[in-house]
């Protein structure tokens, strides 16, 4: 089974010395597992699009830190900075590893199974 851990953040690019090595150390232990799919970090939202084709006209993009609800707040806004994507027997499994990866990059992480 795939699942999907997200990496949930307000900030991006700010990760500790000593969490990046522990999220080295987590992402050595599932590859030696053989749990580890991908892996990567994002950008932060003020450098994504949104592409939506809901209504009839030509889907144009759509900067997410230019929306008037986003852009208003001081408080930041939680969001998705990173993720795993692992390879695991049952959700039991890849709860525990979520857990670990939440304690090496000591942010949330929210685990998502792929759909069948």
């Amino acid at each position: 089974m795939k699942f999907l851990l997200n990496v949930i953040d307000s900030r991006t690019g700010y990760a500790t010395s000593q969490e990046m090595a522990d999220i080295t150390a987590f992402n050595n232990g599932v590859r030696d597992q053989g749990n580890f799919v991908l892996a990567a970090g994002l950008s932060a939202p003020e450098e994504s699009r949104v592409f939506d084709a809901n209504g009839s006209e030509e889907p144009t993009p759509e900067r997410v830190g230019a929306s008037t609800d986003f852009a208003s707040s001081s408080a930041p806004h939680p969001y998705v900075s990173g993720f795993w994507i692992l390879e695991c027997d049952d959700a039991e499994s890849a709860a525990q590893l979520a857990s670990q990866a939440a304690r090496a990059c000591a942010r949330r992480v929210e685990l998502r199974p792929f759909l069948d």
